[in-house]
């Protein structure tokens, strides 16, 4: 048989066998797949993924600071090449202390992949938070964020927030918990999930 066949239906039984055994259990938050090694022994990586106002800046002012590292890409003034850059010179080298969350939006398919690639490079496990959250209730905190004192770094004016909605509706690629094999995925949904998702990373 196929080297390459081989390994690709390994990981297809192994993930059937995992979502039959996940089926009958009750997390609520927990909607993927098993690093191979137990997430509580190495900190990881924790790439967010959704749209403008779904809640990415929101869950990371729920970490603890002394378990977890925010890197945000937004007022840096770098692209997304020179950001991956940046993780790979300066974030994914440090010593395997903290778990580092990547706060931005990381619409695209391909964005997410490169930094999946970067981060298991640097030896890093990697989970995915995804935001799945209605656009009204977006589009209503980010009028509310207009109005706070610090608003968002590239959100400060009304035509700001206009642009960005409808960009991001147009390019917008939905995670699929399919994407990678050795990632554990969360979907953040509603205020109950979310909550869940932060007791559920914060005990790793």
């Amino acid at each position: 048989m196929d080297k390459k066949y081989y390994f690709i239906e390994q990981n297809y039984l192994k993930k059937k066998i995992f979502e039959m055994a996940s089926s009958s259990l009750s997390f609520l938050a927990t909607l993927g797949k098993p690093a191979p090694i137990a997430i509580k022994e190495t900190p990881s990586v924790i790439i967010l993924t959704g749209q403008p106002g779904c809640g990415k800046s929101h869950l990371c002012s729920k970490l603890p600071v002394d378990k977890f590292k925010i890197d945000r890409q937004d007022g840096t003034g770098m692209d997304f090449r020179t950001y991956i850059h940046h993780l790979n010179t300066n974030i994914f080298t440090l010593k395997k202390s903290k778990h580092i969350v990547i706060d931005r939006c990381n619409h695209l398919k391909r964005q997410r992949e490169l930094l999946v690639n970067a981060a298991h490079h640097h030896g890093w496990r990697v989970i995915i938070v995804s935001f799945e959250i209605p656009d009204d209730v977006r589009i209503q905190r980010m009028q509310q964020r207009l109005k706070t004192k610090e608003p968002h770094p590239s959100i400060k004016t009304q035509q700001n927030l206009e642009d960005s909605y409808n960009n991001f509706l147009k390019t917008f690629e939905p995670f699929n918990a399919d994407e990678w094999w050795d990632t554990i995925s969360f979907i953040i949904s509603d205020d109950i999930s979310l909550e869940k998702t932060v007791e559920k990373l914060t005990s790793y």
